[in-house]
C-alpha cells in the first residue's frame, strides 16, 4: 500500500466507529460545527438543521446478558439502519455506548424529520435478541427526540444534544 492509502485508512479508523460504522463523537462534532457554519444566517425554509437523538433503553443489561460480541451485532444493525436512512449531506454518530445522533441538514418541514424518525424507529423495533437459549425473542426499546437548530445558532454540540435528548 502507498503512504497516502495508509494515511487515509488511519484517518478513517480515527473517524469511524468500527462497531456501528458511523462517525465517532469527535468527527461528528467537527461535522456538526462545519454544517452550522455553512448554514450561515439564512432563515430560508429548507435551510434548517435538526439534531435527532436515539437512546437505547437498558442496553447495558442486554450487553451483560448476551455478551459484548452479540450486543455489538445489534449496534452494527442499528448503525446500518441509521446510515441507510440518511442523505449524503446528513451525518450520524454513535456518541456513547447506547446513544446515536443524526444531524439532518437542509430540512424543510418537521414532517421530513418525523418521517425519518418513523423509518428508523420501525427498523430498530424489528431487531430482536434472545435473553437465553430457547427463550422468546425480545425487542430493542429506545427513546428518541429532536430539536430544530435555528439558522446561525452557534451553540455547542453538547447543549443542542441535551435539548434533543429531553
Amino acid at each position: 500500500r502507498s503512504i497516502a492509502e495508509e494515511q487515509y485508512r488511519a484517518q478513517e479508523q480515527a473517524e469511524i466507529d468500527p462497531i456501528s460504522g458511523l462517525l465517532r463523537g469527535d468527527a461528528f462534532r467537527q461535522m456538526y460545527e462545519l454544517s452550522l457554519e455553512q448554514q450561515g444566517t439564512r432563515e430560508q425554509e429548507g435551510d434548517r438543521s435538526v439534531l435527532v437523538a436515539f437512546d437505547l433503553d437498558k442496553f447495558k443489561d442486554i450487553n451483560e446478558t448476551i455478551g459484548h460480541a452479540e450486543a455489538d451485532k445489534i449496534l452494527k444493525q442499528i448503525g446500518e439502519t441509521i446510515q441507510s436512512a440518511t442523505r449524503a449531506y446528513d451525518f450520524a454518530s454513535r456518541i456513547g455506548g447506547d446513544e446515536f445522533v443524526i444531524l439532518l441538514n437542509r430540512v424543510g418541514k418537521d414532517t421530513d424529520v418525523l418521517s425519518l424518525i418513523e423509518r428508523v424507529a420501525l427498523k430498530i423495533s424489528k431487531i430482536t435478541w434472545r435473553p437465553r437459549e430457547g427463550a422468546e425473542p425480545a425487542g430493542i426499546t429506545f427513546s428518541v427526540g429532536y430539536t430544530v437548530i435555528p439558522a446561525g445558532d452557534k451553540r455547542f454540540f453538547e447543549a443542542t444534544r441535551k435539548e434533543a435528548d429531553k
